[in-house]
């Protein structure tokens, strides 16, 4: 028993991947924990006895592009403001096990009107490849009334009470469903502190009602501000969604749960349409998915309106060693009909 007590034991860094080395030795001059790459790894917690699949997925964590660190910021100080992996299963909810692993999206008043600012029916193709939700779109007929205390803003335009419109979702929401988002092309104001509002959630009962009224993309012919404000929206969603399931902010490698980059809602469109691997971690422990098999379906959901996205997975898939035919065996229902309306013109 003395023998074996007295062996060192090797780090759980370099019984992963020999090539890491030690997190804190830097007697070889190495960064150790001032490196954000090794304290991404540590965000990231340990992979010791993990399926080779979900080690295979989330290595190496160079392949993502580290946040950059504000004036008068640390990389030490973008960790402590990162939620690790171990603080996302603290917080995560447990009864999300015992549901069917379904998303509910729904459309919230004037329904043509939010189908003519958005493609709606990519909304929820993204939304699932992305999240590995299945996605309900549900077309509710939840007509706007005097319940929801509608008002007129300053500058003319008709809003309603955020909080009225979230009450009245959580009346016809799904209890089986693992989160509940609203959309709405009407304007929204909250209860209290502020003139409007984009979006409210109801983080307890994993709800989020949000408006597509304060989106400003100039310049653009009407089929482009179509394109933009689905994109912008999709991001949106993806990232709420995932909020509401317990994910926090990363702030160490550049992904969709990054702090929001601006002032105005539109500016959403500076953040990927990607996880970091810290963030897949908390994926695939709150839903189960194989995390290779999402890589490899991404593609054929992003390629119309995310092309740069789309590269990137495809580069990864060939990082991993997956073979790249594999994305187009399932395109989604938008593919056939894309190249449908391809053959008429």
């Amino acid at each position: 028993w003395r023998k074996r007590m007295a062996i060192p034991i090797p780090s759980l860094c370099e019984d992963e991947n020999p090539a890491l080395g030690s997190l804190t030795d830097t007697s070889d001059g190495g960064p150790g924990l001032q490196d954000g790459r090794n304290l991404a790894r540590v965000a990231m917690g340990s992979l010791a006895g993990e399926p080779w699949r979900l080690r295979q997925a989330l290595l190496p964590a160079d392949a993502w592009d580290l946040c950059h660190v504000p004036p008068g910021s640390s990389t030490w100080d973008a960790f402590q403001n990162t939620q690790t992996f171990e603080d996302f299963k603290r917080v995560a909810p447990t009864e999300i096990e015992t549901t069917g692993r379904k998303m509910d999206l729904v459309l919230i008043g004037d329904i043509p009107m939010v189908e003519e600012k958005v493609h709606v029916d990519l909304l929820a193709a993204h939304l699932e490849a992305f999240s590995c939700f299945e996605v309900t779109l549900r077309r509710d007929e939840i007509a706007i009334g005097k319940w929801a205390q509608p008002r007129k803003h300053a500058d003319g335009s008709e809003q309603v009470g955020a909080h009225f419109m979230l009450a009245q979702l959580e009346g016809s929401r799904d209890p089986r469903s693992v989160c509940t988002v609203g959309l709405t092309s009407i304007d929204l104001y909250p209860p209290k502190a502020f003139d409007f509002v984009t979006g409210i959630t109801d983080a307890p009962h994993r709800m989020g009602v949000y408006s597509l009224a304060r989106y400003n993309l100039p310049h653009r012919s009407r089929a482009k501000m179509k394109d933009g404000m689905t994109v912008c929206i999709i991001k949106v969603l993806c990232r709420e969604g995932l909020k509401l399931c317990g994910l926090g902010e990363c702030r160490l490698l550049c992904c969709l749960m990054n702090p929001f980059p601006g002032p105005t809602p539109e500016t959403i469109d500076s953040l990927p349409l990607n996880l970091c691997c810290i963030c897949l971690r908390k994926l695939q422990w709150l839903t189960g998915c194989d995390l290779l098999d999402r890589c490899a379906h991404l593609p054929a959901a992003l390629s119309r309106i995310f092309p740069v996205e789309s590269r990137w997975s495809w580069d990864r898939m060939t990082q991993v060693g997956l073979p790249t035919y594999t994305s187009l065996q399932s395109p989604g229902p938008w593919w056939r009909k894309e190249a449908d309306e391809d053959e008429t013109t």
